[in-house]
């Protein structure tokens, strides 16, 4: 998902497209409809600057337009491998969602965002109770950062969660016992945090997010950095 490219967003419509081709395009609110809510667009239709991008009014977010499919109602389960990487530009109160597919932090699905501290959390919810973690290394408030985890649920007593941020990598592993859920997730969501239901704070933005059925290493973020500093140099 990309704000600066025309195949992407062309100013046109409520969708925000899936650049990839595979098919994972959101509408621009909760609604296919027109809201006085939506995220709105800044900047100059296929500029590929650092100046394209939406921004949350705090009252709504992006929702997937098609049904769950296979590989995201398994991002929570057992064996999933997955990795999330977001270009965000968060404020120094409120949350900055990124990506997540449940409603609260313990609801069934995973949950990707920046808190109002500065870090970034990931969430396995189960329905009843989740599985957590979180960066030490901290989000620069007011600002591009490039925000990402990478995840393997291994089993109920192995799982890891790779974090980065602006070039920082973290590695962690939990071996404490966690049910995974059996269920399907709810639909996939862009700005939404996933604590309590909160949603992206007014004036925050999203600057790109891809989203990929693996999970990424130093190596790989450090690649996707690489290129993305011409674009955004202070990441």
């Amino acid at each position: 998902m990309d704000p600066g490219a025309k195949d992407s967003w062309n100013n046109f419509g409520q969708t925000f497209v899936d650049i990839s081709g595979n098919g994972y395009n959101f509408s621009l609110g909760t609604t296919t409809g027109v809201a006085a809510d939506d995220p709105a667009f800044y900047g100059s239709v296929g500029m590929e600057s650092s100046n394209e991008y939406f921004q949350y009014d705090g009252g709504d977010f992006f929702l997937a337009t098609n049904a769950n499919d296979t590989l995201i109602n398994s991002l929570h389960k057992v064996g999933a491998t997955y990795s999330c990487v977001g270009f965000v530009y968060p404020l120094s109160t409120g949350r900055c969602g990124i990506f997540h597919t449940g409603g609260s932090v313990t609801s069934i699905g995973i949950h990707f965002y920046g808190s109002n501290t500065g870090a970034l959390f990931s969430y396995t919810g189960n329905g009843s109770a989740n599985s957590m973690d979180t960066t030490t290394a901290l989000l620069n408030f007011n600002q591009v950062n490039m925000a990402a985890v990478s995840v393997s649920l291994d089993s109920t007593t192995s799982r890891t969660r790779n974090f980065y941020l602006n070039g920082v990598y973290q590695s962690t592993t939990v071996t404490s016992s966690f049910s995974f859920s059996s269920s399907a997730a709810s639909s996939a969501r862009i700005g939404a945090s996933g604590d309590s239901s909160i949603i992206s704070a007014s004036g925050s933005r999203l600057l790109g997010l891809a989203v990929f059925d693996r999970t990424l290493v130093a190596a790989d973020f450090d690649s996707l950095r690489a290129s993305a500093l011409r674009r955004w140099p202070t990441i």
